[in-house]
């Protein structure tokens, strides 16, 4: 199977629909789609695109896991909630812009996404949930949200090539080893409203040259 058509009626997907099915390269999905499920097209090695249509409000855990074909993706504004690991071992995605007003990047949601450069995040997030971006070794920036509270343990772990973070002054947690391995990192400007730093953070951050904290 390489393509699916879908009927306008179809509204849910439902989880492991298109589990380990390596030949489908790419699908449509109907325009009245509300859900895609657990798993629903989890190791289709094939899937190079997909087009989440609007009107799609979840997208469930491990959803994409393992589409290793798959190279850019558009979550539509109307995506309130995605669950983890949504995109985890995308081997060829490159950009992923998020237009929907979700308040959560979850748990491992691109993790080992190592061809990941491009990353648009709606001022909606909060928080940035542990592993989110884990392993990405090709994001080089990212824009934090203006709004973030905090950001999750290894939620840029070895993202080696990321060379500045600008934190929002409203960001007030930093969990462990967040951007352990962040070997380029030069410099680094603490948030005034700051009141978590966990240990590890900046471990093995060959580069560093200075951290500014406020009021130091």
């Amino acid at each position: 199977m390489t393509d699916i058509e879908f009927p306008d009626s179809l509204n849910k997907i439902i989880d492991n629909a298109f589990s380990g099915c390596s030949g489908l390269t790419q699908i449509e999905l109907p325009k009245n789609l509300l859900s895609i499920g657990t798993f629903a097209f989890r190791n289709c090695t094939s899937l190079e695109q997909v087009v989440i249509p609007e009107g799609v409000t979840s997208i469930g855990e491990s959803a994409f896991v393992s589409c290793q074909a798959l190279n850019d993706v558009v979550i539509p504004s109307t995506v309130t909630t995605m669950g983890g690991w949504v995109f985890n071992g995308c081997k060829e995605l490159e950009s992923v812009t998020i237009l929907g007003a979700m308040d959560t990047i979850s748990s491992g949601m691109f993790c080992n996404c190592p061809r990941l450069s491009s990353v648009s995040m709606p001022d909606s997030v909060i928080s940035i949930a542990g592993r989110a971006f884990e392993d990405c070794i090709n994001l080089s920036s990212i824009t934090l949200p203006e709004h973030l509270s905090s950001v999750g343990s290894r939620a840029f772990y070895n993202c080696s090539l990321l060379g500045t973070i600008a934190f929002p002054d409203s960001v007030s947690s930093i969990g462990e080893s967040a951007f352990e391995n962040c070997v380029l990192l030069s410099d680094v400007v603490i948030p005034d409203g700051l009141t978590a730093l966990n240990t590890k953070v900046f471990k093995g951050c060959s580069s560093l040259e200075s951290i500014t904290i406020p009021g130091g």
